[in-house]
């Protein structure tokens, strides 16, 4: 049977006009790393990463490892991976990688961008881009489905097929799940606190962070953090903590993020329209400046059907 790869003009629109592959396309995925090395830099530099590939590369995950700090990741489709990071943000999850959600497509010529900052003029930074090369095929109507195991059909864990029916309930991260009670309907939806710059050696509270109108409920799962220097800040960590309008403290006093950084045991209802309130200081800090923090809240908005 011969096989053809699909080009460019092989794929049709949709009823909201995105391209897709027509019916019959299948696609084989390869493994696949895009990496790239800082060395000894001592201004910011931009690095652009091409995707030599004549396929498809589709990002599942990033990690990093050096001293270059902060920096900032943009995609090829123009949108960042945050507005800045330091590596000390991928720590704690696993091998030093943060999973996306969604994945991010690379075309073919496309490119990453790296706006990293200095080293010192010492040590160097590796970036891993870690997905797949996306081959895509023309079939002739003639193969068998693709093989799902019906385990894998199950709805409680959802994602890809390689889903993991044994996975403990917080890896469901943002997702929506059956837990959805009779008669309310759940969407997935990430907030995010204002920037909030606290200059080392004081404190800033009362920081109020408004949760969506729009839903009964917004319910957290899942708490990120992401720190940055100024230039004086030789050393040094954010101190934070998060409470409610009630007085209840979720952290039950300070906390730095390195010591949490994931899932919520157990999850944080906000009513709709109500508000996380944030506190902050800083830890074993030098230097001279601020510490830049924003505070990541993933979960679902949860409305009653009517």
């Amino acid at each position: 049977m011969s096989i053809e790869l699909l080009r460019q003009a092989d794929y049709v629109l949709s009823a909201c006009g995105r391209p897709t592959p027509p019916p019959g396309a299948r696609w084989i995925d390869l493994p696949h790393v895009m990496t790239y090395r800082i060395a000894n830099a001592t201004t910011v530099v931009a690095s652009r990463i091409e995707n030599k590939a004549r396929v498809q590369f589709i990002c599942r995950g990033v990690s990093v490892n050096g001293t270059v700090d902060p920096f900032r990741i943009w995609w090829a489709n123009g949108r960042n991976l945050e507005q800045l990071v330091s590596v000390g943000n991928f720590i704690g999850s696993g091998a030093g990688i943060r999973t996306l959600q969604p994945e991010v497509a690379i075309d073919p010529g496309g490119k990453i961008i790296i706006e990293s900052g200095p080293t010192n003029g010492v040590g160097s930074a590796f970036f891993y881009f870690w997905g797949v090369l996306r081959f895509p095929l023309l079939a002739c109507g003639d193969e068998p489905d693709i093989y799902v195991p019906d385990i894998s059909r199950t709805p409680r864990i959802p994602g890809t097929q390689n889903q993991n029916i044994m996975a403990p309930e917080w890896l469901l991260g943002n997702q929506c799940t059956p837990e959805t009670p009779p008669g309310y309907w759940d969407e997935p939806f990430t907030l995010f606190s204002p920037t909030i710059v606290n200059p080392i050696g004081t404190t800033t509270v009362g920081v109020a962070v408004e949760c969506p109108i729009d839903c009964d409920w917004f319910i957290v799962r899942n708490v990120q953090f992401n720190s940055t220097h100024s230039d004086g800040v030789s050393a040094g960590v954010a101190a934070i903590q998060i409470r409610m309008p009630s007085g209840y403290s979720l952290t039950n006093g300070d906390y730095i993020p390195q010591d949490w950084t994931g899932p919520l045991f157990p999850l944080l209802m906000v009513p709709g329209g109500g508000r996380i309130i944030l506190d902050f200081g800083d830890m074993d800090t030098t230097g001279a400046g601020s510490i830049t923090t924003t505070i990541q809240f993933d979960g679902i908005k949860r409305r009653r059907i009517q």
